[in-house]
């Protein structure tokens, strides 16, 4: 995965939270899903895993997909009006 993605399409099939027609995100769905995060049937629990306390997670989504930590590590399209700043400038780009 890229912080940086070349268009806003591909940004959001990882964060997208989802809507009536924006499909939940890659990472929204790791989050949330019962098939990752059920603690006996999940594909964690499958592995000897546990899913994330629910405070790494709320961290993450404020890194990676909000961006509301100050750290600049929001995934986001690159380049344009709506970029996150950290993909303002020149870079590796995803998709």
């Amino acid at each position: 995965m890229y912080q940086c993605y070349a268009s806003s399409t591909v940004a959001t099939a990882f964060d997208a939270k989802g809507s009536k027609t924006v499909p939940a995100g890659f990472l929204y769905w790791y989050e949330t899903s019962k098939t990752v995060t059920d603690s006996t049937k999940g594909l964690l629990a499958e592995a000897g895993l546990a899913p994330l306390p629910k405070a790494w997670a709320t961290a993450i989504e404020a890194s990676f997909l909000f961006g509301t930590d100050g750290l600049g590590l929001n995934i986001g399209q690159a380049q344009g009006a709506t970029a996150p700043a950290n993909c303002k400038v020149a870079g590796i780009v995803g998709g």
